[in-house]
């Protein structure tokens, strides 16, 4: 319809490593797309991220950390087009299950800056650059 969103895609895959008890690196790669009104928004993004975890609490690990990412953006609706940067802190949660020792989900919370070219830039308090709430499978 024209009132509305006609088409909505997101696809996002990540690779966790801890580094040893307490320090991980994650790379995260997504790509979003929408159509509302006949107008498109198109998201790259790339993120390095690097955290610490501070507390652990039964099977809940509590971390902090920081990143950095490459965005490629298409946007109509504000006529941005071009590649940037993001830097961003945030605070999180991941929670496992004592069955499933693999298996664990998480939340965040955080503050970023992205930048587009000359045309865009964003102070956010926001969820994530990527999902607030994801499910890990540790191999």
């Amino acid at each position: 319809s024209d009132n509305g969103t006609n088409s909505y895609n997101f696809d996002q895959i990540s690779y966790k490593l801890f580094l040893d008890e307490n320090t991980f690196g994650e790379g995260q790669l997504a790509f979003a797309n929408s159509t509302t009104k006949g107008k498109v928004l198109k998201v790259l993004a790339i993120d390095f991220r690097y955290g610490m975890v501070f507390q652990r609490v039964q099977n809940s690990l509590l971390y902090y950390g920081g990143s950095v990412g490459l965005l490629q953006v298409t946007d109509d609706a504000n006529d941005v087009k071009g590649s940037g940067i993001s830097f961003k802190a945030f605070l999180g949660v991941e929670m496992f299950f004592s069955a499933l020792p693999n298996f664990g989900f998480s939340g965040e919370l955080g503050v970023s800056r992205k930048e587009v070219g000359s045309d865009y830039s964003s102070f956010d308090f926001s969820t994530s650059t990527f999902p607030a709430f994801s499910v890990h499978y540790y191999f």
